[in-house]
């Protein structure tokens, strides 16, 4: 979907993906205590959102004002590899047993909102 926009991704692009980010982690955080995602259905609707913003992110950062992809893409896979790997020794260790997948899910909410400030 990045790619059919090619170089002239705007800011406004940015902020709407990631804005959506953080509306799917707010929207998780709601309906996880409420008990409206059960089953099969609700959780491949979050998973499937949430890859499909979480790509769609990774493809704005790799072509936001610049021609070409490729001086950018390995840095950036670089740190797309330690933020997982330090994202997911924080959710198991802390996050998910201390606050639990609602209250982790509002963490994500609110670090997607200060992500907007970055955009």
């Amino acid at each position: 979907v990045m790619a059919r926009r090619g170089t002239g991704i705007r800011r406004g692009t940015g902020w709407a993906v990631v804005g959506a980010l953080a509306a799917l982690a707010a929207l998780t955080a709601w309906a996880l205590p409420a008990g409206r995602v059960g089953g099969l259905p609700g959780t491949g609707f979050l998973l499937a959102a949430g890859g499909f913003l979480v790509a769609a992110v990774f493809s704005y950062a790799s072509l936001r004002g610049r021609p070409g992809q490729e001086a950018v893409v390995s840095p950036l896979y670089a740190a797309d590899l330690a933020g997982g790997c330090v994202g997911s020794v924080a959710a198991s260790l802390f996050l998910v047993p201390v606050l639990g997948l609602a209250g982790s899910a509002l963490v994500a909410a609110v670090a997607a909102v200060l992500a907007l400030l970055v955009v």
